[in-house]
């Protein structure tokens, strides 16, 4: 797809939004190999066959859970990932908010 017409592509990084923690999984996290494959979709091919890609944070959905776009560029054209998630970072600036802090878990504690 990314060819001499098309310098970087576009996508959603995640086929959804992010998901709440389900209850009881802070302690180990959880697994859910279907929801795994799925949440690949987008990302998977650049992994596959080796190009450069980066993922700019987005702004929130309506329950405050990060989305973000994912930029994939042409072998040994990582300089072109950046430049472009810099200026994707100026467009999506307003849109950025923190998530709450409820949203987030310390592992390690």
């Amino acid at each position: 797809v990314l060819t001499e017409t098309a310098d970087v592509i576009l996508t959603p990084t995640l086929p959804m939004t992010a998901i709440q923690r389900p209850v009881g999984s802070d302690p180990l996290g959880f697994t859910d190999s279907g929801l795994f494959v799925q949440m690949l979709r987008y990302i998977f091919v650049g992994n596959l066959v080796g190009v450069p890609g980066i993922a700019i944070p987005a702004g929130v959905d309506s329950e405050g859970l990060p989305v973000s776009v994912q930029v994939i560029c042409l072998h040994w054209h990582e300089a072109d990932c950046i430049d472009v998630g810099r200026e994707l970072e100026k467009v999506f600036a307003k849109e950025r908010t923190t998530p709450p802090a409820s949203l987030f878990v310390d592992l390690l504690a």
